[in-house]
């Protein structure tokens, strides 16, 4: 945890450090840098010497909410992530079951474990947790599992969720899923 926090900080300090002087319109926008030495990825949103937000971690809800933040161009977003971009490995882009495999353990992952479970014969369970842009959904292989009719229909009727029930949200994630094997 400590090393991990240390790692954030780092990132946070070559963030900012790479937006202290103004910059050009010549300057790309959505740049990314990779820090060499620790393997970090920073992008931004513009060049820009003023920056509105910092979003830490580019994970699938990180990135969620920094197009959102960049949607309004009066923005500058940072995103930092711990991991590297995750563009030159090529298990991340295949999305097959041997290349998804091939993942776990890496450097991608964080690599996490549990202490010995006392109740399941001190078995060590390892627990895939993404350390690239993308989080561990660019190591799970971009899958997903529909929820159940009666957990949709629940947002409706007991959190007032108006129009948030199984038929009304089972076209758009269909839609999902013939995309996904339309790309790939």
């Amino acid at each position: 945890m400590v090393k991990a926090l240390y790692h954030t900080l780092l990132c946070l300090s070559f963030a900012l450090s790479s937006f202290a002087a103004p910059t050009t319109d010549s300057d790309a926008i959505a740049d990314t840098d990779t820090d060499a030495t620790q393997g970090a990825t920073i992008a931004a949103s513009s060049a820009s010497s003023k920056v509105t937000y910092i979003v830490v971690g580019g994970g699938t809800a990180g990135l969620a909410v920094a197009t959102r933040l960049s949607e309004n161009s009066a923005n500058t977003v940072i995103v930092i992530e711990a991991g590297s971009d995750g563009f030159d490995n090529p298990n991340i882009a295949n999305l097959t079951g041997p290349s998804i495999q091939a993942l776990p353990g890496t450097s991608v992952d964080y690599n996490y474990q549990s202490l010995p479970l006392k109740y399941a014969s001190n078995q060590i369970i390892s627990m895939t947790r993404g350390q690239v842009l993308g989080g561990s959904s660019a190591l799970n292989g971009a899958l997903f599992t529909r929820p159940n009719k009666i957990d949709f229909d629940l947002w409706e009727t007991a959190f007032g969720a108006s129009g948030w029930y199984s038929e009304s949200t089972n076209a758009v994630t269909m839609t999902l899923g013939r995309d996904v094997l339309q790309n790939y």
